[in-house]
């Protein structure tokens, strides 16, 4: 995580202010006995211990609001695998690279590879806001992109997906991926995010490939994000 306004960071110090205050402004009242109220004296008790927990928990509230008000102040921004799990409504270019190789190509006990790599490119694309950037590129030996417009041109997008092949051609899956990061670079975009949908062959890995610790078949459609 880090910080835009990190200077707004001193202005936790403020969190002791309630604190001096609730210290400060503690009275001290004199005790007074009076022989006739002395069965009242453990009611009294338990009611004090009541209220010292009420203005205990009320002190501690007040300090966690000021140090959330100097937190908001400093502008704090997750970065990294953890941003995902806080989306947030900043527009985003997502890439699409689909496989096209002549590997993709195969029946499955599914129905065809490559018609399910294209349901679920279609099914990213159709996800996507109105304010996104949608990249549409496929992936040989050499990498194409074939759309690029913004999330309210979903259909368009759709559309072009639907026009992809099957190409005879082996893939290169490092040269498409480096090409893709290239796009979504030229965008300008801060948020970025890439789909590679592939059977992750080890021959399109290359010499040195690695697979993960995954064991990619010929009948298996794998998702990278």
């Amino acid at each position: 995580m880090t910080f835009l306004n990190p200077l707004f960071l001193f202005s936790l110090l403020a969190v002791v202010l309630p604190l001096i205050v609730h210290i400060f402004s503690r009275r001290r009242i004199p005790e007074v006995r009076f022989s006739t109220l002395r069965f009242l004296e453990g009611s009294q008790r338990r009611s004090m211990r009541s209220v010292k927990l009420r203005r205990l928990l009320l002190l501690i509230l007040r300090m966690i609001a000021v140090a959330l008000v100097a937190l908001a102040f400093s502008r704090p921004v997750i970065k990294g695998k953890v941003a995902s799990l806080f989306p947030g409504s900043t527009p985003v270019a997502t890439c699409i690279l689909i496989d096209r190789s002549y590997s993709m190509g195969i029946e499955t006990e599914d129905g065809p590879l490559f018609k399910r790599a294209l349901e679920t490119a279609e099914e990213i694309a159709g996800n996507a806001g109105d304010e996104d950037m949608i990249i549409i590129s496929t992936m040989d030996e050499a990498t194409r992109k074939i759309y690029e417009g913004e999330g309210k041109g979903r259909i368009l997008a759709g559309e072009a997906i639907g026009k992809i092949d099957v190409s005879w051609k082996a893939g290169d899956l490092r040269q498409g991926v480096a090409e893709a990061g290239k796009m979504l670079a030229k965008t300008g975009y801060e948020a970025r995010e890439l789909y590679l949908i592939s059977d992750f062959q080890r021959s399109s890995l290359g010499k040195k490939g690695d697979s993960g610790g995954m064991k990619p078949g010929r009948e298996e459609l794998l998702l990278f994000r």
